[in-house]
């Protein structure tokens, strides 16, 4: 799964978005053998093209089908929907085969009518789906016949397979007579016709979502688990009591010092971790005069401790983020050169830049201007907000004044979005597509861009703008490997931490395995010992 909109990706994929998962709503694993998935918030949308979360995309994932499923490694799928595809000679004509033996839930069947409608309506600008911007540069999709559907492009680029499989494929039958506005409140919103291993049963908002099996689900041995619940529990400690007390037997998202302070209260619990696609970073606002100077930026990242945070706010699950593309990506520069802890070279740049303590009072001024800017997080995320007060104690070191700014979740997005902050500490979601332009490149600096530091460099422009066009890998890779290495030299944003996913699991849980996207990966496969 990929998450492509700039807009999703700004308000969805920050740490604010915690979510916790659980089992059984009572006492241990009943005889009915209910997983239940504990969740601090409820989803946007039931409906796969209106949700714009990360757990609604989680969750479309297992209702609906999509064409092909991505693996974790993010560049091989294996079938799903479609049986087999072949690729022309030019690349620009990618032909699906789909199973025959697929039906909906209210027993029609899934054909390649269902893949046309999934895909008009994708690109219909007035549904305003998340990920459209993957289907720009399909140009067409042709039914050859019931099972057989053809994806015509109007250029060849390394992620063509990524951008045909996303979105799960919705039913014609029941959407293709409804006008965008009327799609919200159809019925489908609430009790969806699905194809996936489960269907939904029930869905009390804000409260819980039940899904059971699908019984006409092709694959006739899955899911293990026959039910599963999603309850919806906002306070996160509650969830943790739970897993103590053998009410929860999966919890998503531990964190790391939680585990640390006392292991011993879990029984009956094992702790597994895992590479996530996470990664947490501070921008640099460049609208600021402050943050103009990259001598300014570099110091401010050359006095922050990373690998301390690490060590105290992970307790060993992460490690130091080097970069802006994430490690668990292809495009990934391991020998990139990093910006190591140097406070003294730190307070050096500084007085270049004419900054000095006249008035001895700890911090450091220039022309009467004390240097002083604000570090803005959302409420309710412990690490961040730890996290700023270490950082506020490492720059107070090199004479620089902090002052810590924490906002509810909608006014802090609304700031994010309107660029109205000095510095912004955040985590981040990476997509599974290495496409760095929504968050880097000049042009998206406004408000429905994606570069929050207001960051312009016309070589990064170029680099952007070329590499994402490319078919070949090997050459794409050099040019983001030389995006990567600008990025470190000029500083527009300090990259703090790259955290593993810790879950903690009953003992009696198995075939559980994780994709760096999602801890849900093989959910289907699951089962109680």
């Amino acid at each position: 799964m990929t998450i492509n909109a700039r807009r999703n990706m700004l308000y969805w994929s920050l740490i604010g978005l915690a979510a916790f998962t659980i089992f059984s709503c009572g006492a241990r694993i009943d005889k009915s053998h209910i997983l239940v998935i504990g969740i601090t918030g409820d989803t946007d949308s039931i409906n796969p093209i209106l949700t714009r979360s990360l757990f609604g995309n989680e969750l479309s994932q297992m209702l609906f089908l999509n064409l092909m499923e991505e693996q974790p490694d993010f560049i091989t799928f294996e079938p799903e929907l479609a049986k087999s595809w072949e690729v022309s000679p030019d690349r620009k004509a990618y032909t699906f085969h789909l199973r025959t033996d697929v039906y909906w839930t209210d027993s029609t069947k899934v054909t390649a009518d269902d893949v046309l409608f999934t895909f008009q309506l994708q690109k219909n600008k007035d549904i305003g789906w998340s990920g459209s911007s993957s289907k720009d540069h399909i140009a067409d999709v042709r039914k050859r016949d019931d099972s057989t559907v053809v994806f015509i492009f109007d250029r060849v680029y390394l992620d063509q397979l990524m951008d045909i499989n996303e979105g799960v494929i919705l039913p014609a039958h029941i959407l293709n007579h409804l006008a965008p506005e009327e799609i919200k409140s159809a019925p489908f919103s609430l009790m969806p016709v699905t194809d996936g291993p489960y269907r939904l049963k029930s869905w009390m908002p804000n409260q819980y979502i039940e899904l059971e099996a699908n019984d006409l689900f092709y694959d006739a041995s899955l899911p293990n688990i026959k039910s599963i619940v999603f309850k919806i529990v906002p306070d996160k400690y509650q969830l943790l009591n739970q897993l103590k007390t053998g009410e929860v037997h999966f919890v998503e998202g531990v964190p790391a010092k939680e585990i640390s302070s006392g292991e011993d209260d879990y029984s009956g619990i094992v702790f597994q971790h895992f590479p996530y696609l996470q990664y947490v970073q501070i921008f640099w606002n460049m609208k600021k005069p402050l943050f103009q100077d990259v001598r300014i930026r570099k110091a401010m990242t050359l006095a922050i401790d990373r690998q301390a945070l690490v060590n105290f706010l992970l307790t060993g699950y992460g490690k130091v983020c080097r970069g802006p593309i994430h490690p668990q990506l292809w495009a990934y520069n391991p020998n990139l050169e990093d910006v190591p802890y140097n406070p003294e070279k730190a307070k050096m740049l500084l007085k270049e830049c004419g900054f000095q303590d006249n008035d001895q009072d700890g911090f450091l001024e220039k022309d009467g201007q004390e240097i002083s800017f604000t570090l803005m997080t959302n409420i309710g995320s412990e690490t961040k907000e730890d996290a700023q007060v270490m950082i506020q104690e490492m720059l107070k070191k090199i004479g620089v004044r902090v002052v810590i700014q924490r906002f509810e979740w909608s006014v802090f997005v609304d700031r994010v979005v309107a660029r109205d902050f000095d510095a912004v500490l955040m985590s981040m979601m990476s997509a599974t597509k290495v496409d760095l332009f929504p968050a880097w490149h000049s042009s998206m600096s406004g408000p429905e861009g994606f570069n929050l530091s207001c960051y312009a460099n016309a070589e990064v422009d170029r680099l952007l703008e070329t590499a994402r066009a490319l078919a070949d890998q090997d050459e794409a890779k050099n040019l983001w490997y030389h995006f990567q290495d600008i990025i470190s030299r000029d500083v527009p944003g300090t990259f703090l931490w790259v955290p593993e996913r810790v879950v903690g699991l009953d003992k009696r849980i198995k075939n559980v395995r994780f994709s760096p996207a999602s801890a849900y990966f093989n959910l289907p496969e699951w089962s109680f010992e």
